[in-house]
């Protein structure tokens, strides 16, 4: 008598203890999520709850922020400093005056576009950066000659009431609308040599001398005499080796003009200073077309992007100073925000997603998906680069890259205009007013747990044949109050089946799920819940059937 034969089914565990994160590819890699939600990998390579934050402020119009020893802002029209209003309190919400820069330089804070500065350390030291005069009633022009032989040298001194406040010694100045209108025609052209820039050698209320011939003395009666200590607009502003360095792309005083610009030395108020010394400021025109789209220092040189290539500037004074271009995937048109300088690498959003540039630069964004990124601003703390962005949906999203993995998680859908780090915490300002500390080290804890989620990649595409998945294993931490519920999807037919909860405890344990086999062809594991979370590993169990249904 003959029996039959029966088939011995094969099955195999995958266990998975190494999570990479958020991976929206179409094929992800094993341990990856295709989606997410306040989800952190600390510490690696673990999958865990984000650390709750922490409440630091709450702005009704929130501007900019920056940290210099403690935290500066800017709230509507004043300046915020160490939580504390500062006397700067009439800043312009004028439409060409936003969106407002904060940028350190030493112990002050420079903002921009007004083009004010306040001392950290002195608050009765603050103005304007810019110095702009005009006369009223007689100019007189004198010369002036000090030494005599080789060691001659000629000087003008221009004098009329208030010429010379607000100026410094040494300050570089523009003189516009001198003007000699006798017949001696030697004087006319001393004159009007006298236009244009110089360095104000000795400075009163009511003079100011400056280095140039004038063969006699005259009064000018007629016509209006400027002497301004100029700052140029810019697009972006950023420090560099005790220089504010800026860049312009549209016009400036009339005129277009496509230049990168730095102030004298140890000074921001001097733009327009050409002695001829290590001090001077500096200014070059660049060769490439479109705006700016960002600026950045990284190893220890200004970096000024446009949207398809990036200058950078060589040199340790102006006269070696040099810009090189570099035609690359530049910084995307309002993404100026999310360039943040880590551990030698300039990390940025590009045309073609998030960068990470060194001498050129590399993708780092292929986990997030296909589709773009047009608006976002970013910061760093701890090795992890922090990034608000609206997709090409609209929607806002809070991702943040373990840059020595590699690994991306999505958080929550933050819109933040601006980061800063300040002793190893790192401060997000939002667009609703909210400051964060989002380690939650400083600031007011947000009440209640953190609620999360996640959904793993797609599994079973390795296998040609249909499969059952018998058992389902996880190995996770869950704190005292927290919950952790679990999902099965099959064949991406889009419902959410309920397989079980799983209660916190406070120690890493193992859970064992039990699944009525179904048969498929791939299947997506869902975990949500809130408080604590650490998963150190997940394991399933699969019956390979046969090829055909």
């Amino acid at each position: 008598m003959q029996y039959p034969y029966l088939n011995e089914i094969k099955t195999e565990r995958r266990w998975t203890e190494e999570f990479t994160g958020l991976d929206r590819r179409v094929r992800a890699e094993e341990g990856s999520f295709s989606a997410m939600g306040n989800m952190a990998g600390d510490p690696w390579p673990l999958l865990s709850s984000r650390k709750r934050r922490g409440l630091v402020a709450e702005l009704n119009d929130p501007q900019a922020m920056t940290a210099l020893g403690k935290l500066a802002w800017i709230d509507g029209s004043t300046l915020y400093y160490d939580g504390q209003a500062t006397p700067v309190n009439d800043l312009s919400l004028a439409a060409d005056m936003l969106p407002k820069r904060l940028t350190a330089m030493g112990v002050y804070l420079v903002i921009m576009p007004d083009k004010r500065y306040y001392n950290v350390m002195d608050p009765a030291d603050r103005g304007y950066i810019e110095r702009l005069w005009q006369s009223e009633g007689r100019v007189t022009f004198a010369p002036v000659t000090v030494g005599s032989g080789a060691s001659r040298e000629e000087y003008v001194k221009i004098s009329c009431t208030g010429i010379g406040r607000g100026l410094n010694p040494e300050d570089g100045v523009r003189i516009s609308g001198a003007r000699y209108t006798g017949n001696n025609a030697v004087l006319r052209e001393q004159v009007d040599a006298l236009n244009g820039p110089h360095i104000a050698q000795t400075v009163t209320d009511d003079s100011i001398m400056i280095a140039g011939v004038l063969d006699a003395q005259f009064n000018q009666d007629t016509g209006a005499v400027r002497v301004d200590r100029r700052v140029p607009q810019m697009d972006f502003l950023t420090e560099c080796g005790n220089r504010l360095w800026g860049c312009r792309y549209g016009t400036q005083d009339g005129g277009t003009v496509n230049c990168v610009y730095a102030c004298s030395l140890g000074d921001f108020r001097n733009w327009d200073k050409f002695g001829g010394t290590s001090a001077d400021s500096f200014c070059a025109d660049v060769g490439s077309d479109g705006p700016f789209t960002g600026a950045a220092v990284h190893r220890g040189t200004p970096h000024f992007f446009k949207a398809d290539c990036v200058h950078k500037i060589y040199g340790d004074r102006p006269g070696n100073f040099q810009t090189q271009r570099l035609d690359c995937d530049g910084v995307k048109p309002g993404c100026a925000e999310s360039l943040v300088d880590y551990n030698g690498r300039l990390y940025y959003v590009g045309t073609h997603g998030v960068e990470c540039f060194d001498s050129l630069p590399e993708n780092r964004g292929e986990a997030l998906g296909e589709e773009g990124l047009k608006a976002a601003a970013a910061g760093q703390a701890g090795g992890k680069y922090y990034l608000s962005a609206q997709d090409e949906n609209g929607g806002w999203s809070l991702y943040v890259l373990d840059t020595d993995h590699g690994v991306w998680h999505r958080q929550d859908d933050s819109h933040a205009l601006c980061f800063t780090e300040l002793n190893g915490e790192l401060y997000m300002l939002l667009a609703n007013g909210l400051l964060c500390a989002l380690n939650g080290t400083a600031g007011e804890r947000e009440p209640g747990d953190v609620t999360w989620f996640a959904e793993t990649a797609v599994m079973g595409y390795e296998y040609p044949e249909h499969q059952y998945m018998s058992r389902f294993l996880l190995r996770m931490k869950l704190g005292v109050k927290a919950e952790c519920r679990v999902y099965i999807q099959y064949d991406s037919d889009g419902l959410w089946r309920f397989k079980g909860t799983i209660p916190g405890g406070d120690r890493v344990k193992t859970y064992l799920l039990p699944v009525i086999p179904r048969r498929c062809e791939h299947l997506k594991v869902r975990f949500e819940g809130h408080g604590e979370m650490q998963l150190y590993g997940m394991a399933r169990e699969l019956a390979i059937g046969r090829e055909e249904k």
